[in-house]
């Protein structure tokens, strides 16, 4: 995995069938715009924008297909937006197909007389407009076209952060829809023992040292004394590659040395060879009561007992190391794969030394998590199953 500094989203492309947000932007205006995809990700909504094309797919075909699905277009509107000539194409195709449309003014621009014509029947919000940031996001999020496009469950989270503590669960009662009776925890999976790590500092650092880390990752090596640091202020989580010998890397990109980086609910981190889940006010309930399985010819396995199932050619060890489903073929490695038992469904990360991971047909990206549908063949180094949801 090599370091790459250049500005990213880290938000994940929805990929599925229910409805969801599709984002027009110039990529010059990255910066403002990615922290914009970020929050309505972690904030539960299902949104589409053009990191979501993989190696291989037509350009223009993809952006097509996407647009023809989404549920409600949302344009970024700045100097440099309607000056592309894609992103005029994607207004002027999304307005031709009578889709819920809302432009968001980042700037107040002068337009066009054709761009007026074009967005003078569609709803615009005006960042000028309102004092702060979050008034004018609140205002966006208040449309009821964009609620279709969010997962209630994760609706809820953001709403009781405020008073979930890190050493502390609360109790979820009768009235809240979606959820069932149970706890929120927040807490850190280690992949490799599937042990909880709970973060009980407001800056809580991993590393190597029992002296300069709050928690020590034994056993392996590549882990410098104070390799990175966790910190938490207002129900809000952030990660700092404390200039690390060997780097950290959140849902498979590498970040930049003493940079903070937000983290939110099933965010991979890698510290060198290690792998954490970051599970933020988890539902332990809701995650006992999935019918996840995957199934072949040679046998099922159920899925979602645990936060983390884990795939690969390691049996189970003593000291909890190894697989919860052990494949013994040839080219599976003795850590393959892993499953995410989330809230809202199941997540598959790859991990295999040699990217033998792919979800029908596709091979997925190291260590980013990809959400499984019904009837997906997943094909873990030559052994195909398929995943199934049993109510």
């Amino acid at each position: 995995m090599k370091q790459n500094v250049q500005l990213r989203c880290r938000a994940e492309a929805y990929r599925g069938r229910q409805p969801y947000i599709f984002i027009s932007y110039c990529h010059d205006d990255g910066s403002r715009v990615y922290p914009l995809i970020e929050r309505l990700e972690r904030d539960g909504f299902r949104v589409w924008y053009d990191e979501g094309i993989t190696p291989g797919d037509e350009w223009s075909e993809t952006i097509a297909t996407h647009l023809e699905g989404c549920s409600v277009f949302v344009a970024a509107i700045t100097e440099a937006s309607v000056n592309s000539h894609n992103c005029r194409n994607e207004i002027n195709f999304a307005v031709q197909r009578n889709k819920d449309f809302v432009s968001l003014f980042l700037d107040d621009v002068k337009l066009s007389q054709g761009m007026e014509l074009l967005l003078s029947s569609v709803q615009g919000i005006f960042r000028s407009k309102y004092r702060s940031e979050e008034d004018y996001i609140q205002k966006l999020y208040e449309m009821e076209s964009l609620q279709r496009c969010r997962d209630q469950e994760q609706a809820i989270a953001p709403a009781m952060a405020d008073f979930i503590d890190e050493d502390e669960t609360v109790t979820l009662t009768q009235g809240i829809p979606g959820l069932q009776l149970g706890s929120l925890e927040t807490f850190l999976l280690r992949v490799k023992t599937q042990e909880k790590i709970h973060i009980s500092r407001n800056e809580f650092t991993i590393g190597r040292s029992s002296m300069q880390a709050d928690y020590v990752l034994e056993g392996e090596y590549s882990i410098s004394r104070r390799h990175a640091t966790i910190r938490k202020m207002r129900g809000n989580y952030t990660i700092t590659d404390n200039n690390s010998l060997n780097h950290v890397g959140l849902n498979g990109r590498l970040i930049v040395p003493g940079t903070e980086y937000d983290i939110g609910a099933y965010d991979i981190i890698s510290l060198a060879k290690e792998h954490l889940v970051f599970f933020k006010n988890y539902n332990e309930a809701a995650r006992r009561v999935s019918g996840y399985e995957l199934r072949d010819g040679q046998g099922v396995w159920k899925l979602g007992t645990k936060p983390v199932t884990r795939v690969g050619s390691q049996p189970l060890g003593p000291d909890g190391s190894g697989n919860e489903i052990c494949l013994a073929d040839p080219g599976v490695c003795p850590q393959q794969a892993f499953l995410v038992a989330a809230t809202e469904g199941l997540y598959i990360v790859d991990i295999s030394e040699n990217r033998t991971t792919s979800v029908n047909g596709r091979q997925l990206p190291f260590c980013t998590k990809i959400r499984l549908q019904a009837g997906d063949r997943i094909d873990f180094a030559g052994r195909t199953m398929q995943f199934d949801i049993r109510l």
